[in-house]
């Protein structure tokens, strides 16, 4: 059976509902604002408002597997001990991989952004800058920065207080007339919004994701018994972020038929406000900057941790070497997890398409634990929450269909599944290997 890693520090509901809040909004909210407002225009919030509904049921499920559990050890352990240590291992990779493109989407934006507000970085190749902004990330990890306690204080004001000051600032200069609108004023209207929203899911599950750090720290909450509502508060909080950003934004700063960066709204936004500070003007042009890049910090941070797990159970070749604790923090684990995520946006750079990929690994993940949790309302014969576990497992797949439509097209999509598949089958072997043994 999977072997458990985790301490034993004990954290209240107030303080899990932040750490949630605190997982599941970020750098994805700045990265869709563009995608979502560009082809949705003033409807651009609706990705978020159905993104929530299909994801609900897969949220109440993983709080419902994290509360049969009184010691941690993330997805890999819960999955394990209901459907079977494969299902378990499978889950683990495709989740470590799916976050592996996630913090790519990441530095993508943050060069991107990067070179727009510091001309003298232009002079600097593209891959060579995302190496450097990696490695970066990297260093800080084995220096001893975690994403705990005062510092992850700090990281969570870098994403959230960009957040509050843009909806607020937008909500003063929220151009008249654009109230929240009727979708559904007319069948030609609702026509016209559903194919792009439908394909645009997977952006919004992309943002609001993270949410399964709830079964890591299992063995650190103080009470079981707040953990569900406590979750389902946290993220229905954050799909109310994620969708008066949304609208608020575009609403404030994008004007019909326009086709800009997210950047270029937020500079819109700022040069509404006129001031006349320059250092003021430089901060607000990197806000997109500081959120993107805490939020890649923590992602890497965290997710190095799961192959840390895969490793600690020998399922990879050199697994002892891979698990190699230096500081406090996997430094083997973190650098291939940067080496991998570097490589796969050399082979694509495409935003949208690196979202779906990254979704596609992650959901599987999120299936499984909707699986397990479904066993467990079927043996126990709770009718509801058994419709609702169907109902989670039945989402999962039409997210996992509309992700594959969007990046099988992609540069990076074969080499992306060849990576999956392939570290599914080494780790199949090595797991024969140690029963051999």
């Amino acid at each position: 059976m999977t072997k458990k890693i985790f301490g034993m520090v004990k954290i209240g509901s107030l303080q899990l509902f932040f750490l949630l809040l605190n997982s599941m909004i970020g750098g994805g909210l700045f990265i869709n604002l563009s995608i979502f407002g560009n082809t949705l225009g003033q409807y651009s919030y609706l990705p978020y408002i159905f993104g929530y509904l299909i994801f609900f049921p897969i949220v109440y499920c993983v709080g419902k597997l994290a509360e049969q559990e009184s010691l941690a050890g993330g997805m890999l352990y819960s999955i394990s001990k209901s459907l079977g240590d494969n299902a378990g291992h499978f889950a683990a990779w495709v989740y470590f991989l799916g976050r592996v493109v996630s913090i790519g989407v990441l530095v993508q934006t943050l060069v991107t952004c990067l070179v727009q507000t510091v001309p003298a970085l232009q002079s600097i190749p593209t891959p060579l800058l995302s190496f450097l902004v990696i490695l970066q990330i990297v260093i800080y990890n084995i220096a001893g920065i975690s994403n705990t306690g005062k510092v992850q204080h700090i990281f969570t004001a870098l994403k959230l207080l960009p957040i509050f000051f843009l909806i607020i600032t937008g909500a003063f200069c929220l151009k008249s007339g654009c109230a929240c609108p009727n979708i559904f004023t007319t069948q030609s209207s609702c026509s016209n919004l559903a194919w792009p929203t439908f394909l645009n899911l997977p952006s919004a599950i992309y943002a609001l994701q993270g949410f399964t750090v709830v079964l890591h720290l299992r063995d650190k909450i103080r009470s079981g018994k707040q953990l569900l509502i406590t979750l389902l508060l946290a993220a229905f909080g954050a799909a109310a972020i994620s969708i008066l950003f949304q609208f608020i934004l575009t609403g404030s700063c994008l004007t019909e038929g326009s086709n800009i960066s997210s950047q270029g709204i937020i500079l819109n936004l700022i040069s509404r406000l006129q001031i006349s500070y320059p250092a003021i003007n430089f901060l607000a042009a990197n806000l997109v900057s500081i959120a993107v890049g805490s939020c890649a910090f923590m992602i890497l941070t965290s997710n190095a941790w799961n192959l840390f797990a895969i490793a600690q159970n020998n399922l990879l070749p050199g697994s002892g070497y891979i698990a190699t604790i230096y500081n406090g923090v996997p430094v083997v684990c973190l650098a291939i997890h940067g080496l991998l995520s570097f490589l796969l946006i050399q082979i694509s750079n495409d935003i949208v398409s690196l979202q779906a990929a990254s979704v596609f690994a992650t959901i599987f993940a999120y299936m499984l634990c909707s699986t397990a949790a479904t066993k467990l309302f079927w043996q126990r014969n709770e009718l509801l929450n058994l419709l609702l576990g169907c109902s989670a497992i039945l989402s999962a797949l039409v997210i996992i269909l509309i992700s594959l439509y969007k990046f099988s097209s992609a540069k990076m999509s074969h080499e992306f599944l060849l990576l999956l598949i392939g570290g599914i089958i080494i780790m199949q072997i090595y797991k024969a290997k140690e029963k051999s043994n």
